[in-house]
């Protein structure tokens, strides 16, 4: 065998010149199970390999994000802070000649632009503006979206998944609820699987079997959570009342006002 210092298979800090061990002989004096072997170690090195390149990917991509787009990002962010301003200062002193619908199309807008900016998160003098223009306040929109999710929770998953929830938001209870659904699945996948292995006993089965179907059991019950979840999130964004749209907001089929900006 050449190189007889073995290294740790998956030390991250290893030297670039280390090699794995391997057995050389003519391949007609090589057992199969000395061929087995030197498959393997070839398939170690070659995802040893694999894993180097994904990492540095992943490194480059960091810098990128640093360096490039998280400036960007704060510079939009910035440029519409300072749009909602712009937009206050035409709705509170309107020009001469602004319609009422003009009005509501800014007002649309603003909501749009003040909401881009609080998904990165708290800020007082946009939700300030937000309230002071829009239809409905920030904590009302919370308010009704949370009222409207409750509804859509008892109604397709049923009433005993939003007792004493407690959530501020929507999102809190839905992530409520979706953990008393994993919490019951759990709960049913492990029944399930202890008759399972019961049953496997009394026939004298390897217990193999009864822990497939519990893996498959879980992995049933996890699918269902994410299909839910999925469907929530697009009943949210069809539903919601901010998203309907009436002759003053003049609606388009893409889901975008008559300025371009999305609905809330």
């Amino acid at each position: 065998m050449n190189d007889p210092q073995q290294i740790p298979l998956f030390d991250e800090h290893s030297n670039q010149g280390s090699r794995l061990v391997t057995i050389v002989a003519p391949k007609a004096r090589l057992t199969k199970g000395q061929q087995t072997f030197n498959r393997l170690v070839e398939k170690i090195r070659q995802q040893r390999e694999l894993l180097a390149e994904w990492q540095a990917f992943t490194l480059r991509c960091q810098q990128r994000v640093a360096s490039e787009l998280e400036p960007l990002r704060r510079e939009l962010c910035e440029g519409q802070r300072q749009m909602c301003r712009l937009l206050d200062e035409l709705l509170t002193a309107p020009p001469k000649g602004l319609g009422r619908r003009q009005r509501g199309k800014l007002v649309i807008m603003l909501e749009g632009v003040a909401q881009a900016v609080l998904v990165h998160g708290p800020d007082e003098e946009i939700e300030a503006l937000h309230d002071k223009h829009a239809r409905s306040t920030l904590e009302e929109s919370q308010r009704a979206e949370l009222k409207m999710t409750e509804a859509f929770v008892s109604a397709f998953l049923g009433e005993d998944m939003v007792k004493g929830h407690g959530a501020g938001s929507a999102e809190e209870l839905f992530q409520h609820a979706q953990e008393k659904m994993q919490a019951g699945a759990a709960g049913r996948a492990e029944a399930d699987a202890q008759r399972a292995q019961a049953r496997a006993a009394r026939r004298g089965e390897r217990p193999a079997k009864a822990d497939l179907a519990q893996q498959r059991r879980e992995q049933a019950a996890k699918d269902a959570s994410q299909s839910v979840r999925e469907i929530y999130r697009k009943l949210v964004s069809a539903l919601h009342p901010d998203r309907v749209t009436d002759p003053g907001r003049a609606g388009t089929p893409d889901g975008t006002d008559a300025t371009g900006q999305p609905g809330l």
